[in-house]
């Protein structure tokens, strides 16, 4: 992978991290970048910034934003990317890089097809012995996962199942101990407990049924519906990773929107798409 103008190119090994939102350059290689080109003919500032957390963080940093221009094997393009304090790779290309460009993945021959703007279509292969050198985490589908686990860059192999409904039935009882820690909070003398219980299971006792199908409509015979391009198939995008700290506040959030009927839990729906948490100001999330 080359940055800059075609005179002074800076060579670099990108990583293409389906899992990352955006795209990322190392603070070094950004120095490196300025130094080659000060006039800005290959790249240039942007009044926009990013917020990101890594992986395995919990603190949230702020990222200033570049427009650059690279090439790869001959495929050349211009993104936007993050400066961020990287220190394994100088380039990561994340998910608008691969809804932008990728057409498709080949992980066993490292290979990947790239789209252009104008439609041409490119060939681009991975650098093996950087791969394996690195023991990069690999994420095959299922009926790819006993070719590469002989592959010599393969330390970690993540299979996403299909049927989500393990998956599922895990995260609805950890949302049950949250839901059961909200209501141990407050300690109840007999009197109150027995005028509770009467409540809940007398009078309101329709309302604490558990549901079997949707909520009637706000408005009689008033519908809401999707409405598709003739054609489409159902779309299923895999999650973007989370911190500890995002996990966990995405389940109580989860969890409050499911107890306030606003929210359905659909364990075999073929819709997915991932959920993005946004720091609110009193430092909780919005999602």
């Amino acid at each position: 992978t080359y940055f800059g103008k075609r005179k002074q190119r800076i060579r670099t090994q990108a990583y293409l991290d389906t899992l990352a939102s955006l795209c990322f350059i190392s603070e070094k290689l950004f120095k490196k970048l300025q130094d080659a080109d000060p006039c800005r003919s290959s790249w240039q500032y942007t009044t926009d910034s990013v917020d990101f957390t890594v992986a395995v963080g919990q603190d949230v940093h702020t990222a200033p934003v570049i427009e650059a221009t690279f090439t790869i094997d001959g495929f050349r393009t211009r993104m936007n990317f993050g400066i961020a304090p990287l220190e394994t790779f100088d380039c990561i290309l994340g998910a608008t890089f691969c809804h932008q460009h990728l057409e498709a993945l080949d992980w066993q021959q490292h290979r990947m097809i790239l789209r252009g703007r104008n439609g041409t279509k490119f060939a681009v292969y991975g650098d093996h012995q950087f791969l394996s050198s690195r023991k990069l985490d690999l994420i095959v589908p299922r009926s790819e996962a006993r070719a590469a686990v002989k592959d010599p860059g393969c330390l970690l192999l993540m299979i996403q199942p299909m049927d989500p409904t393990p998956e599922m039935i895990s995260e609805e009882e950890d949302f049950s101990r949250v839901r059961s820690q909200l209501s141990d909070a407050w300690d109840l003398d007999d009197q109150d407990q027995a005028r509770l219980d009467d409540l809940i299971e007398k009078k309101y006792k329709h309302l604490f049924q558990p549901r079997t199908e949707l909520p009637p409509e706000r408005v009689p015979e008033e519908m809401f519906k999707v409405q598709l391009t003739e054609g489409a198939t159902p779309q299923y995008r895999n999650y973007y990773r989370l911190s500890p700290q995002q996990q966990t506040a995405l389940k109580e959030l989860i969890a409050e929107y499911v107890n306030a009927g606003e929210m359905d839990l659909r364990a075999r729906s073929s819709w997915g798409a991932p959920v993005i948490l946004v720091p609110k100001k009193d430092g909780g999330w919005r999602v």
